[in-house]
């Protein structure tokens, strides 16, 4: 306490020094001040430079203390006035006053401690900015550094990775180089001991090499000149010659016609067989040499051998953009696109992308027929198509028929039918070649487009027969493919057409309500439909065939309805692609005040069983022993009659023969089975 009033009396003798001494400076203007005294110190200035000083001897955390111990008494002086003005005593007035003073002084020491905290927050904002601008200094050197250090690795990587032209030169080896160069340019005395001195020898003897070399290419460029010219001299005498032959072939048609000798005919299948390609040509070579062994085939080719001969030229050009250099066919392609663009003004874009479609799906002018014949005359026309740009054979079927069938039956007959699924999983709706893939996208489609007839169909099967190997990423030309799958895929072509006729004529006759059974029969065919997977997918007991993966998209599915009063039976049939060497499978709904199927009635279940599994023997009026769908459907009419007669016979007329109701263990109903 003692300490801190001292403290106060020093400020205040300072602070009352400082008035008398500004006093005296007023009273004294007038007098003139003499010039040999020296000036008197500014008692101010004494005091700040006195504050700052202590400011930096004094301990912050004493003056902290210090600080809080000065406010805990001012707090408690106050409290002590307020008591005594609360009492009102004589004696009061005098204390008040006295704690007053003592609470000045405490205040006095409150300014005292906050200036030197003032000083102390100054000098460190002082420290603090000086700092930062020393961090800020530090920071852009290391910066500067930094830069030149990162031009300097630049540089030095430049330095390093450098390359002379004389370093892409493949010069010959240092051996040979001593040994066939002269010493003139070899000094072997200079160069075995100096590398760089080395290196300009064997770049001399290069020189020298080259300058021979190209002294020998302008001899053979003019013999090339003169052989050339000889060349030139010989075409025209053979162009001379040509026309000459050719009116001596013309004088000798009738004569070739007289003695039946085709020899112009072969000779304008032979020009036209040259210009196939490679794929084509293999197939039409392993075609006509089977032709010669059996009757039913015949090859010819379709196409015009001028317009043949035009587009060679264009389809060499195809081949050959592989081995163009990529700036060359970026720069024919940039000049294509100007002028198209000027010819077509501001450009349609959608002209632009059906050309590219066009491009895409090119075919190549010529193309193959194979033609079988069966011995009752009807004709499968098979024509192969070349895709110049996917690199696919397409095929077109046709047929000849020598009669007509219904609409269920033409279906069979189809192109898009006829030859599908000839093999497992061959639909053709995929294309076999798979880098074609990648052309289809860059052209805008995602397959080959099914709806145009004139595309045809890209059989895997086919790319076989003209001996193109589909497994490998690119597709090559193996002639012992076609070989070895040619008799054996024509021969299932011309099955799958007999059988195909068989079936089609099953359909019509099951389709115009042939009679297939006898006359005492009581049920009846009212109609015969083609429907589609997807209404065939609807039957309940059809659900799990479709899972279990025994029908999908390849099989062709009918419905009948046949007719027994006051019943209705509908057959659901599934006929195999492989049809007749795979049976076709029936499902059977009986309606008779509500539905049922095998999956809530035994006996239908025992009735598909016997049609599916036991049809009946062929009758003498079906002379075909393949034609099983009609030999099922003659099996459920007879069976259907038992049917109804064993579980509704008190509601229908039907007399069916049979010795007992059931039979066997299972005690199934008495299907007769020869």
């Amino acid at each position: 306490m003692a300490k801190d009033i001292r403290i106060v009396e020093q400020v205040d003798s300072q602070i009352a020094a400082k008035k008398r001494r500004v006093a005296k400076g007023n009273t004294t203007n007038e007098t003139t001040v003499n010039p040999s005294k020296s000036p008197e110190i500014d008692l101010y200035d004494e005091v700040v430079e006195f504050e700052e000083k202590e400011a930096k001897e004094r301990d912050v955390l004493e003056d902290s203390k210090l600080y809080l111990e000065i406010c805990s008494e001012i707090r408690t002086l106050l409290m002590e006035i307020a008591d005594l003005k609360a009492q009102n005593s004589d004696t009061s007035s005098a204390l008040i006053k006295e704690k007053r003073i003592e609470a000045s002084l405490k205040i006095l020491m409150l300014k005292k401690l906050n200036r030197l905290e003032k000083v102390r927050t100054k000098e460190s904002r002082v420290a603090l900015q000086i700092a930062r601008e020393q961090v800020d200094s530090d920071h852009l050197h290391l910066q500067n550094m930094l830069y030149e250090v990162l031009h300097l690795t630049k540089e030095v990587k430049k330095c390093l990775e450098f390359k002379s032209k004389d370093e892409e030169m493949d010069l010959v080896p240092i051996e040979e180089f001593y040994a066939n160069a002269p010493e003139s340019i070899s000094k072997p005395e200079i160069t075995k001991t100096n590398d760089h001195e080395l290196k300009l020898a064997r770049l001399q003897w290069e020189l020298v090499q080259r300058k021979d070399l190209a002294a020998q290419c302008q001899k053979l460029e003019a013999s090339k000149e003169v052989v050339a010219k000889e060349i030139e001299t010989k075409k025209e005498q053979l162009n001379n010659l040509a026309p000459t032959l050719k009116n001596i072939l013309d004088a000798t048609k009738p004569l070739q016609e007289y003695l039946a000798m085709p020899n112009d005919k072969s000779r304008k299948l032979m020009d036209l067989v040259y210009l196939l390609p490679k794929p084509l040509y293999v197939l039409f070579v392993q075609l006509d040499a089977y032709s010669q062994v059996v009757k039913w085939v015949n090859v010819s080719i379709k196409g015009e051998c001028d317009k043949t001969s035009a587009e060679e030229s264009h389809l060499d050009d195809i081949s050959s953009d592989d081995s163009d250099s990529d700036d060359a066919d970026l720069s024919h392609r940039r000049k294509t696109n100007f002028q198209d663009r000027r010819k077509s003004g501001a450009g349609n874009s959608s002209d632009r992308i059906e050309q590219k479609k066009n491009e895409c799906l090119k075919k190549h002018p010529l193309t193959l027929l194979l033609k079988i014949t069966l011995k009752t005359g009807e004709v499968l026309m098979i024509e192969f198509q070349w895709l110049v740009v996917l690199e696919i054979i397409c095929v077109i079927p046709s047929t000849t028929l020598n009669e007509s069938f219904g609409i269920a039956a033409d279906d069979l007959l189809a192109p898009r039918n006829i030859l599908s699924y000839l093999f497992s999983g061959d639909s053709g709706e995929s294309c076999p070649n798979p880098s074609a893939y990648y052309q289809l996208h860059r052209a805008g489609l995602d397959s080959l487009p099914n709806e145009n007839s004139d595309l045809g169909i890209p059989y895997k099967w086919a790319q076989e027969l003209c001996g193109i190997d589909i497994l490998p990423s690119s597709p090559e030309v193996v002639i012992n493919i076609s070989q070895k799958n040619l008799e054996s895929t024509l021969k299932k072509i011309k099955n799958r057409f007999q059988n195909r006729l068989s079936l089609a004529r099953e359909i019509y006759n099951l389709e115009t309500g042939y009679s297939i059974t006898h006359k005492k029969i009581s049920s009846t065919l009212t109609s015969f439909l083609t429907i589609t997977l997807q209404e065939f997918s609807k039957i309940p007991t059809a659900q799990q065939i479709i899972k279990e993966n025994i029908v999908d998209n390849s099989f062709m599915f009918y419905k009948a309805m046949l007719s027994l009063n006051p019943t209705k039976f509908i057959a659901y049939i599934a006929v195999s692609p492989n049809y007749p060497q795979e049976y076709p499978l029936i499902l059977i709904e009986f309606i008779h005040k509500t539905n049922y199927n095998s999956l809530n009635l035994n006996g239908l279940r025992d009735l598909e069983k016997e049609i599916n599994v036991f049809p009946d023997d062929p009758p003498e009026e079906i002379k075909d022993d393949n034609c099983v769908l009609l030999r099922q459907i003659r099996k459920l009419f007879y069976s259907i009659e038992i049917f109804a007669h064993i579980e509704i016979s008190k509601e229908t007329n039907v007399q069916a023969t049979y010795f007992r109701d059931t039979q066997g263990r299972s005690r199934s109903h008495p299907y007769n089975r020869k």
